[in-house]
């Protein structure tokens, strides 16, 4: 069957353009999402959709050349099935590298939580519930945030608590006044750890202001739209699982209390306008983010890693 040179080219043309969709949504999707987009990385990139953009244009203003000549509109189609082969192959596989260390990473928050009473699955739960949060999001409030940052930065939210005694991060019981202001510090180290990191900057930026409340009567009075929305994301997620989970000083509430919490301090402590969207998700959607947790961490134990009992406190 006879295929015109002209169809052959124009099919070339929109896998060309194809192409270089596919490398800007790579990259800023990936948007420092622990994999830095360094200089190198960005100049690269840049020449390669430079280069599949000139191609293309080339098609357009030199068609009469390509079909004049045997064979060309072929060759340019071969080419353009060879680019984009090698386009997605980078993609997919990029992709599969994010899911694959974002996995890794939940195992080992699990399981170091998994031995402290006051954590518990608590990292988890709240990427779980940021992540749930983040997909009900309106279209243009999602295209501000990158969703494997916002996931990583859940995941990495509890990583203060190496700074924390460990007698304190397992006590039984309630905390004094002076436990308690040690253990809210727990984001600005987290913060200290992760600053380290050029990957990890606005990570750590999000998880420090995260404690902040929106009406400005934090510690450090960062109020309104000067609290990144990731970490106003994270701050509901965050009060959301403290309610939520059962710690060593108070038992847990029901997932429909804790909306009703949330509906409290909406607008004083959480931004308004996540708490109405959040409260609009259907509930089993949200328990079910629980159970998940609950399973993970019960898969944990079953491993061997214990929670401490409560006689040997």
């Amino acid at each position: 069957m006879y295929i015109s040179g002209q169809y052959l080219l124009l099919t070339a043309l929109l896998l060309l353009l194809l192409d270089s969709c596919i490398v800007l949504y790579t990259l800023i999707y990936r948007r420092m999402a622990l994999v830095s987009s360094t200089w190198v990385g960005a100049i690269l990139t840049f020449t390669v959709v430079t280069g599949l953009l000139f191609t293309s244009l080339r098609i357009v203003l030199e068609e009469s050349r390509f079909l004049s000549e045997p064979n060309m509109p072929e060759a340019v189609l071969g080419m353009s099935v060879c680019a984009t082969v090698f386009v997605v192959w980078q993609a997919v596989t990029l992709r599969s590298a994010g899911r694959d260390t974002r996995i890794l990473l939940e195992n080992l928050v699990c399981i170091t939580e998994a031995s402290a009473p006051n954590l518990n699955g608590n990292a988890l739960y709240i990427q779980l519930l940021s992540d749930l949060l983040y997909h009900n999001l309106p279209v243009d409030e999602r295209l501000r945030l990158n969703p494997e940052e916002l996931s990583y930065a859940a995941l990495l939210i509890d990583v203060g608590q190496l700074g924390v005694p460990r007698q304190l991060r397992e006590k039984w019981g309630k905390f004094t006044d002076e436990e308690r202001a040690l253990m809210r510090r727990s984001p600005d180290i987290a913060a200290q750890i992760l600053q380290s990191s050029v990957s990890c900057k606005r990570i750590a930026t999000w998880i420090r202001l995260s404690s902040e409340h929106v009406d400005g009567s934090g510690r450090r009075g960062v109020s309104g739209a000067d609290l990144p929305l990731a970490a106003r994301i994270l701050a509901l997620a965050s009060t959301f699982a403290a309610i939520t989970l059962s710690r060593t000083y108070k038992a847990s509430r029901s997932c429909t209390e804790a909306m009703e919490e949330l509906k409290i301090v909406a607008g004083t402590q959480l931004d308004e306008e996540l708490v109405d969207i959040f409260t609009q998700i259907p509930i089993e959607q949200v328990e079910a983010c629980l159970e998940t947790v609950l399973v993970r961490t019960g898969e944990i134990r079953r491993m061997g890693i214990e929670t401490p009992d409560k006689e040997e406190h």
